[in-house]
């Protein structure tokens, strides 16, 4: 995840949003290393104009609210982030539904748990994966 973090700063340090971080978009380099990863699919990305963007676009599953809202900015990669560990840990969305338009409405409501199965036994992610899942992009 730490890697993740990284490459999102990065890019965001070069002006460029993603705005469609998903689990097909990272990969893992091949070699004795593998804790390299690298971010493909770059698009649907914009350059950070310092102005909120209009359009929702991105992967219904990973899609902040700000974004469905269709007025947000780079932080919106990092609630992509928080979706990924979620799903990386728990083996489920947090917003999970059969369509699009349920997952919206399950992101725009904000309800999501951290309280049973694996939960139970990681508190540090718990904290990590709630700031990145905020509905307060600042």
């Amino acid at each position: 995840m730490k890697q993740l973090i990284s490459a999102i700063n990065y890019f965001h340090e070069q002006g460029i949003i993603h705005r469609d971080l998903k689990p097909e978009n990272i990969l893992l380099e091949q070699g004795k290393d593998m804790s390299q990863i690298k971010i493909i699919d770059f698009g649907i990305s914009v350059f950070d104009k310092g102005v909120p963007i209009f359009e929702s676009i991105g992967t219904p599953y990973y899609i902040a609210p700000e974004v469905w809202k269709k007025s947000y900015n780079k932080e919106c990669d990092l609630w992509s982030a928080g979706v990924i560990m979620y799903i990386m840990l728990s083996g489920t969305p947090p917003f999970n539904a059969p369509t699009d338009k349920e997952i919206k409405e399950k992101i725009l409501k904000g309800n999501y748990s951290l309280t049973s199965g694996v939960w139970t036994s990681i508190e540090q992610a718990k904290d990590l994966i709630q700031k990145l899942l905020t509905y307060d992009p600042k």
